[in-house]
């Protein structure tokens, strides 16, 4: 919206932040909640890696077996696919109604999810991985 001049600077710049809080504290909520689960199932030592990691519960991190280009080429099609059909989605001339623009990208985020997420997770949204990463270095 901000390329095309439909909002203003410092209101994109407060959504985008929005975002990235609501995503931490969406982080901090769920370790708060599962924190006896989470120390249960890791006996307190957290891990990205292994039988007991748990920092997948938060963020998004690749699959043991991929590459760094499989990773890139999961994320770049993945996107494009995603972009390509919101395009599609809210041009006028196919003539989906407004009410539905909310669902069906709903129903694509979810129809990409379960297409892409076994390689990298589900990180479509930079907010979403960024700030449970980031909770997850200051909680430990």
């Amino acid at each position: 919206m901000l390329a095309v001049k439909k909002i203003k600077v410092l209101n994109a710049l407060a959504y985008i932040a929005a975002q990235y809080l609501g995503a931490f504290l969406g982080a901090a909520v769920t370790f708060a909640v599962y924190y006896d689960a989470i120390k249960a199932f890791d006996a307190g030592t957290r891990s990205v890696i292994g039988t007991r990691a748990t920092a997948h519960i938060f963020a998004s991190y690749p699959a043991p077996h991929l590459s760094t280009c499989g990773g890139f080429v999961d994320q770049v099609v993945a996107t494009a696919v995603f972009l390509f059909l919101i395009a599609h989605i809210i041009d006028r001339r196919n003539g989906y109604p407004t009410w539905t623009y909310g669902p069906l990208i709903g129903l694509v985020f979810v129809m990409i999810g379960t297409a892409f997420a076994y390689n990298c997770g589900y990180p479509l949204n930079p907010a979403r991985d960024f700030s449970p990463r980031l909770f997850t270095l200051i909680a430990g």
